[in-house]
């Protein structure tokens, strides 16, 4: 993410290895689970348009729910995946990340991780 945009990355910040989904700066949150290096991982943000009810899937289960208290609107920055900032890159692969124009439900998120085993 970047300052004051949406994004979904691996937080270089305490607590470590944690998954932070939302807004940054004024709505998002770090996953329950820490993961570790050298594991692919299915991970997916979802945040339910009218409500600030968002959450965070870890391999296909509910690992936090959260809120993203802000409304999703044209900020003119970008959507950041995998990256906080122009020095805060993961260092790893991304692999068919995806964008809906809708929240995916629990079963639908557990589906597509299936489908990728």
């Amino acid at each position: 993410m970047t300052a004051n945009g949406y994004g979904i990355h691996l937080s270089p910040f305490s607590p470590y290895n944690r998954i932070n989904f939302g807004y940054h700066g004024v709505g998002n949150f770090d996953s329950l689970s820490t993961l570790n290096n050298g594991i692919w991982y299915h991970i997916a943000g979802v945040r339910k348009t009218g409500t600030n009810a968002s959450a965070i899937y870890i391999n296909g289960t509910l690992d936090k729910i959260g809120t993203i208290n802000n409304t999703l609107a044209s900020t003119g920055l970008s959507l950041q995946i995998g990256k906080l900032a122009s020095s805060l890159s993961l260092n790893g692969i991304i692999d068919e990340a995806r964008i809906y124009n809708r929240a995916l439900s629990s079963l639908e998120i557990q589906t597509i991780y299936n489908a990728a085993q």
